[in-house]
């Protein structure tokens, strides 16, 4: 009997096969990578949507119970845009200024005025940027509504406060 000779070599099958399988699992790694990349965006950026539309609604419930006195919170006309304004008066520092929170072109605004100064938006300041923004004076003005609205998932939702004042009479509005 003739002994076969001992061909310990690769043919060029083998090697292909084993690039084309690497290059499947490298494949499948991509993807997964990449698709674990595009959740976490999406979480990222839902999470920050609804977190800024808190924020905004915290600063501002907490810029209308440092200046709650009576006569002193108003819901006024944006006058930089539409919807409603909140204006309260002798807000400043020493009490000399009037403080303007509004929106205007999906950044939430704040502004500091003498006497029956109107916002300009050059001189306002940026506080922080939103959807969009809605006040409101409730209960025969006892209270203010607060309404932001934010993205999550692609579908809008909102985030709302009802404030109420400890120093408006009844039947008094703002």
């Amino acid at each position: 009997m003739k002994k076969l000779a001992d061909n310990r070599g690769f043919s060029l099958v083998e090697p292909l096969m084993i690039i084309v399988i690497f290059c499947i699992f490298g494949f499948m790694a991509f993807s997964l990578i990449q698709a674990g990349d595009s959740a976490y965006e999406r979480v990222t950026e839902n999470f920050e949507s609804q977190s800024d539309a808190r924020v905004a609604i915290a600063y501002i419930q907490n810029r209308i119970c440092q200046n709650d006195r009576e006569g002193a919170i108003a819901v006024v006309p944006n006058p930089l845009g539409e919807g409603g304004a909140l204006r309260i008066a002798g807000g400043g520092p020493a009490g000399d200024y009037d403080i303007w929170i509004l929106w205007d072109d999906g950044m939430l605004l704040e502004f500091y005025g003498m006497g029956d100064a109107q916002p300009v938006r050059e001189y306002c300041f940026d506080i922080l940027r939103l959807d969009g923004f809605d006040v409101a004076a409730e209960d025969g003005g006892r209270s203010i509504r607060v309404t932001v609205p934010y993205v999550r998932s692609g579908r809008e939702q909102t985030v709302t406060r009802l404030i109420p004042l400890r120093t408006a009479k009844e039947g008094a509005t703002p």
